[in-house]
């Protein structure tokens, strides 16, 4: 039993594409919340995917360039945990206006406007 909501779960992770960040909330609703840790746990295990900080996770990107997987996209990770938490991600200024090179804002609701996980991209340091 455990083996096909594993096999669903990794089916869903490889439909996102390398690079996609999550939680367990993006399975919560097709399986029961101990399947998903299991599931999880095992993927973990087996170098499938990998746990970026507690309760999020990643399918890593690869580059064969450097022949290794590389950091988690921290965008990804700001997503995740912004439908892990409902928050909604928010760019202010000029980042608005080049959501590619934008810094990532959570808004939490009834909280100030908040700067987490600033991001960059190699078109934007040169």
């Amino acid at each position: 039993m455990s083996q096909g909501i594993e096999n669903k779960i990794i089916s869903r992770i490889y439909g996102r594409g390398r690079g996609w960040a999550f939680t367990k909330t993006d399975f919560v609703a097709e399986f029961g919340e101990s399947n998903i840790h299991q599931a999880l746990s095992s993927l973990t295990k087996t170098g499938k995917i990998r746990r970026v900080c507690r309760g999020v996770y990643d399918y890593p990107r690869y580059s064969e360039l450097l022949n290794r997987q590389l950091s988690p996209d921290l965008d990804q990770v700001a997503h995740a945990l912004a439908r892990k938490f409902n928050w909604r991600i928010q760019s202010s200024g000029d980042t608005a206006l080049k959501p590619k090179y934008c810094r990532t804002f959570l808004h939490i609701p009834d909280l100030p406007l908040q700067k987490v996980l600033p991001t960059q991209t190699l078109s934007s340091v040169s």
